[in-house]
């Protein structure tokens, strides 16, 4: 079992103490992030309600935990999160970095995520809990994380609740750099960076070419079929492409990553030309936009 360093929470609600932390951060090259959001429930409400940064020293940690319902200037932040030359630990870094851009209008760059490293070494149940049993050891309690994060002040147990998670990923990311496990993360996203998503027509009138042969990318349509075999009605078209590009995640992407290798990846609308193509040949069915598996595919997967 993997010891935990000495932690000191620091509660940050004021510009006076958000200049001492960005003296902190000026300093180090190796940080932990996290966030907690508010009425996330509710797409159009949601905002960020704290910011958890950790700064490792040798024998002890300080978790800074910032309180962005206080009135706080973030600007000052950007630098950092922007600065190549400090690595942001982060345990599934495409809600986190998504998050923070769309909400806080701040942009992070040099992510090492935890759980991309993990799925990539092929483990399977890859969430933040699971991990620290399996590598550290240790059991966390997770009942907070759907707490109410809009109440003012924070108990004491959600702060710990908070700061233990960014404990915990740069604990796995100790672990994993050792290991020589990759857990970088590319912003560049198509999925979770373009405001603008390409509009699918597809999935809305007939797919122009019925007789077209399935794709030359045979690899990837296995695994999408796969992928709604075992998940039937869990995935959108637009969802499903996603598990094809560059930042695959979850089982799905375990999944494509075994049949199309961890470095390839499809292009979104090329993923999205694969996926109707399918629906047209009868393997999936697109019902409301969840996508099940076609009557015939039981009966021709075997053609793949």
């Amino acid at each position: 079992m993997q010891q935990e360093k000495s932690t000191q929470i620091k509660l940050v609600t004021t510009n006076e103490a958000l200049v001492l932390l960005k003296a902190a951060l000026d300093e180090t090259p190796l940080i932990g992030l996290d966030i907690e959001t508010a009425y996330w429930w509710d797409k159009t409400a949601e905002r960020i309600s704290i910011i958890q940064i950790g700064i490792p020293s040798q024998n002890s940690l300080d978790v800074w935990i910032i309180d962005c319902f206080s009135s706080l200037d973030l600007s000052s932040l950007q630098q950092i999160f922007l600065n190549n030359n400090i690595l942001k630990v982060i345990h599934n870094a495409s809600f986190d970095v998504n998050k923070l851009r769309k909400l806080a209008n701040i942009i992070v760059e040099n992510v090492f995520d935890t759980m991309l490293a993990a799925r990539r070494a092929g483990e399977r149940g890859c969430s933040l809990a699971t991990l620290a049993m399996r590598h550290l050891g240790i059991e966390l309690d997770k009942k907070h994380q759907r707490s109410n994060w809009a109440t003012r002040p924070l108990s004491q147990e959600q702060l710990d609740y908070a700061a233990k998670d960014v404990v915990i990923a740069l604990m796995l990311y100790e672990k994993a750099n050792n290991s020589g496990l990759s857990g970088e993360y590319n912003r560049q996203s198509r999925f979770a960076y373009n405001e603008e998503r390409p509009v699918v027509t597809a999935f809305e009138q007939p797919v122009r070419n019925l007789c077209a042969p399935i794709p030359a990318n045979q690899a990837a349509s296995q695994a999408l079929i796969k992928i709604v075999t075992q998940f039937p009605g869990r995935y959108t078209p637009q969802s499903l492409s996603h598990c094809l590009g560059r930042e695959r995640g979850g089982l799905a992407g375990y999944i494509v990553d075994k049949a199309i290798s961890k470095e390839a990846f499809v292009d979104y609308k090329e993923a999205l030309t694969i996926i109707s193509e399918l629906i047209a040949k009868g393997y999936l069915i697109d019902r409301a936009y969840r996508l099940s598996v076609g009557q015939i595919a039981s009966k021709q997967l075997t053609q793949f």
